[in-house]
C-alpha cells in the first residue's frame, strides 16, 4: 500500500511514490503522527533505493480518525489524502490528489 503524488524535494529531485513508514498512535490522548518516505518512483523502493524526502502528518482531537477495529495504515492513507476546501471551494490540502498504487 502506498500513494503517488509528485512533489518537488528542496535539492529540485520529483520524489512521487510515498509510503508510510511508522504511525505513533496514543489512543488516551487521541494524538497521532504519521511518517510517510518519497521516492522518486516504485522501481526505486522496490529495488532497495534511498527515499529522497519524507513528512510527518499530525492527526488529534476531533481530527483523530483511528479506531480499533480498522486497519491503521489504510485509515492513514485516506486521511492524509482527505480533501479540506476554503471558504471559496479552493482545495487546501495538496495530498487530496494523491492516487492509491
Amino acid at each position: 500500500m502506498a500513494i503517488k503524488l509528485v512533489k518537488q524535494t528542496p535539492y529540485g529531485i520529483s520524489v512521487e511514490y510515498w509510503k508510510i513508514i511508522c504511525t505513533d498512535i496514543n489512543w488516551h490522548n487521541k494524538l497521532a503522527k504519521i511518517s510517510l518516505i518519497g521516492y522518486i518512483d516504485e522501481t526505486a523502493r522496490l529495488t532497495g533505493k534511498h527515499s529522497l524526502s519524507s513528512e510527518v502528518f499530525t492527526f488529534e482531537g476531533d481530527n483523530f480518525p483511528f479506531l480499533f477495529e480498522k486497519n491503521i495504515v489504510e485509515t492513514a492513507y485516506i486521511k492524509i489524502k482527505e480533501s479540506k476546501l476554503d471558504e471559496e471551494g479552493n482545495e487546501l490540502n495538496e495530498w487530496a490528489k494523491a492516487k492509491d498504487c
